[in-house]
């Protein structure tokens, strides 16, 4: 037994490799399979990404193998060897840190962590069990390292065939297009993948960003429309991961919304409503906001919370404030993740709320340490009671954010796990509330608009893709509840999250004049045929362009950002959006820029 350890020991590492990456997959179904409601949706794609891995150590070992030549040949063998030993060591820290922390061993982290030995030493120690099982974990790891490097290779036949076809298949596995379409993408890559800094981090050079500035400054045709002089009530409705799927009406696909649904057929809905990006906070950005594209120059896992997008001086707050309404912003989540409640502050809104409010004390904290949807609406009715009831009152605007609906998933009435269940319970809720703001008699002199933060957090599913094409990943529904517009009316011209604070603002004033992208939901005709863009999540760098003439994708790559394919768009129109593009990124920039003097004053 020990003779043919002794011969057969490069096989070792590899089987372990092997173990570990069945062990990835179980974490990985414990943990974002679980939230997004569908288990063994990542397994083969977990399966395909840590084979190059597992081809790569077996490559290596493969190479030490022969038999001793000259020292320098000798010192490769060696260097082979520690190459696969570090490899695997970082596959069982990354292993260790998605345990624990549910993320993956960034290498951005290791220089703030990586002083912090006391604290890494508590929480390996924690999962471990004790110090002493720690230490002597440690110990046999780096006993195996230093082992792997310097144990004496004798390989058979046998061993070296094994290695060989262990390799090809690793290459194989890894070559199968098996990825799922999933915005977090990062979750289940290897480690090496996740920590791959993507070409959205490289800036524009000095002499391209003036080059842009002045075909923008040069392209400048305001397109200026009369506006409705409102004074309105307004309540926007965030509806958490609300997608075209759950819907009947506006995709064919699931019915988990009917009585959303028959809101949208009685008032006004939208069928081309794309929304910018793939997160809660990326939503807030381009709603509120008004941002038609939120792209840091920075790796996801590097950008600061809301990086470039605080101090938006043109904001939807902002614009209602300025026709002297009153805002808030009302959720049953934490305002302190990612230092939300700063931001919105930020941003203009006049009062803002979230889970610590003393109303949500009597209900039961869910998903995301939130009370419930039907919480939320009871609040909201208070709020508007009090507003209605006052001597004097300004008209305002009241921004609800649901979090019922977010991963992962829990019905807050059965308190199962179920997507399905979930958006039900999110649309009985949500149908009650436009229900009870009909018998206040609210719609005299107000108007909801129902909105979606982002497509849902989980694969796109086949029947998505046949129905929508690439749009799958952007689309989501909306629908307008204003009792002068005509009953049943469906919008089918392109509009983007972000065009809430223009068409907001000419809805309010005397006239707004558009510029670059903007597009006006109000309208009901379409003359701007504008495009919307959208930062793809399963692909960072990325940029999905729906234009009513067509499609296409760019890439964000600095000075070399392109189109990589496209269909019916002139070589005008391509251009046209690659300006608007570095627009939106050299605006990001200079609020940046804007937020970084105003913090140092």
């Amino acid at each position: 037994m020990i003779a043919a350890i002794k011969r057969h020991w490069p096989l070792l590492p590899v089987l372990l490799l092997a173990t570990l990456i069945i062990v990835r997959i179980g974490l990985v179904r414990a943990g974002i399979g679980a939230y997004s409601d569908c288990a063994d949706c990542y397994d083969r794609a977990v399966l395909s990404s840590d084979a190059w891995l597992l081809a790569t150590v077996a490559i290596l070992l493969f190479l030490s193998g022969r038999q001793p030549g000259a020292r320098p040949w000798r010192l490769f063998q060696r260097i082979c060897q520690l190459a696969a030993g570090l490899i695997l060591l970082l596959y069982i820290a990354d292993l260790f840190v998605t345990k624990q922390f549910g993320l993956r061993l960034f290498f951005l982290d290791l220089k703030i962590f990586g002083l912090e030995f006391s604290a890494v030493w508590d929480q390996y120690a924690g999962l471990i069990g004790n110090a002493w099982l720690a230490g002597l974990s440690i110990a046999s790891l780096a006993g195996a390292l230093i082992g792997l490097v310097f144990l004496r290779r004798n390989d058979g036949k046998i061993t070296r065939g094994l290695l060989a076809g262990t390799a090809v298949g690793g290459l194989l596995l890894g070559l199968m297009p098996w990825e799922p379409e999933y915005v977090n993408q990062w979750t289940y890559t290897n480690y090496l993948q996740a920590n791959h800094l993507s070409s959205e981090s490289v800036a524009y050079s000095g002499p391209a960003a003036d080059r842009w500035q002045q075909q923008i400054a040069a392209s400048r045709t305001p397109d200026c429309a009369p506006g409705d002089h409102e004074r309105r009530n307004v309540v926007v409705l965030i509806l958490e991961s609300w997608s075209m799927m759950h819907s009947r009406l506006f995709s064919g696909i699931h019915d988990w919304t009917p009585g959303l649904d028959r809101v949208a057929q009685q008032h006004t809905r939208y069928e081309q409503f794309h929304a910018g990006g793939f997160s809660t906070s990326e939503g807030l950005v381009y709603l509120l906001g008004g941002v038609q594209l939120w792209a840091p120059f920075k790796h996801l896992m590097d950008a600061a919370a809301y990086d470039e997008a605080w101090h938006i001086g043109d904001s939807l707050p902002q614009v209602f404030k300025q026709h002297g309404y009153t805002t808030a912003f009302l959720t049953t989540g934490p305002l302190g993740f990612l230092n939300k409640g700063d931001w919105l502050a930020s941003l203009g809104f006049g009062y803002i709320e979230g889970n610590q409010h003393p109303f949500y004390d009597s209900f039961p904290k869910i998903s995301f340490h939130a009370a419930s949807d039907e919480a939320l609406y009871q609040r909201a009715g208070q709020w508007i009671a009090e507003k209605k009831s006052a001597e004097r009152s300004d008209p305002y605007l009241l921004v609800l954010e649901t979090v019922s609906t977010h991963q992962p998933y829990v019905d807050p009435v059965s308190r199962e796990r179920s997507m399905e269940k979930a958006f039900r319970y999110m649309d009985q809720t949500a149908a009650a509330f436009y229900d009870q703001l009909q018998r206040n008699g609210f719609f005299e002199n107000g108007i909801l608009l129902i909105v979606s933060d982002h497509r849902v957090m989980s694969p796109v599913i086949a029947a998505e893709h046949q129905r929508f094409g690439r749009e799958a990943r952007s689309l989501v529904p909306m629908i307008l509840v204003d009792p002068r517009r005509p009953a049943g009316e469906v919008v089918g011209q392109t509009l983007h999250q972000g065009d809430l604070r223009p068409s907001f603002s000419r809805w309010l004033g005397a006239e707004h004049c558009f510029l670059g992208l903007e597009s006006d939901i109000f309208s009901r005709t379409d003359p701007r045929a504008n495009c919307a863009l959208h930062a793809v999540g399963s692909e960072r760098g990325r940029v999905d362009v729906n234009c009513p003439a067509g499609h296409g994708s760019v890439k964000l790559d600095g000075d070399s950002t392109r189109f990589v394919d496209q269909t019916d768009l002139s070589s005008q129109q391509q251009q046209d959006i690659l300006m608007h593009i570095a627009e939106q990124r050299l605006l990001g920039l200079s609020r940046k820029a804007s937020d970084h003097d105003a913090k140092s004053q």
